[in-house]
């Protein structure tokens, strides 16, 4: 079923983005807080899916959409105010 097929990539999406963060956690230099900035270009201590859509094309992906962001965006945003901030990042 499509209910089916989206829980299954939700969880192998949640299972991937689990190995990214681990295997960033092993780099003695990266600074989350850091990479927060580098998004937060407006510096108003907030990413929403335009500056994450910026920064992936800034950075060469160029095949996300900005529906893309805006679901991941609300995927983690538990506040439900449509934006990341540090700890939901």
């Amino acid at each position: 079923s499509i209910l089916r097929a989206l829980l299954v990539a939700i969880g192998e999406g949640e299972i991937s983005i689990e190995k990214q963060r681990r295997i960033l956690g092993r780099h003695d230099r990266f600074e989350p807080y850091s990479a927060f900035q580098r998004i937060d270009r407006r510096r108003t201590g907030f990413v929403d899916s335009l500056d994450l859509l910026n920064f992936l094309r800034d950075n060469g992906f160029n095949e996300e959409t900005e529906a893309d962001t805006y679901y991941l965006m609300k995927f983690f945003d538990v506040d439900d105010d449509e934006k990341l901030n540090y700890t939901e990042f």
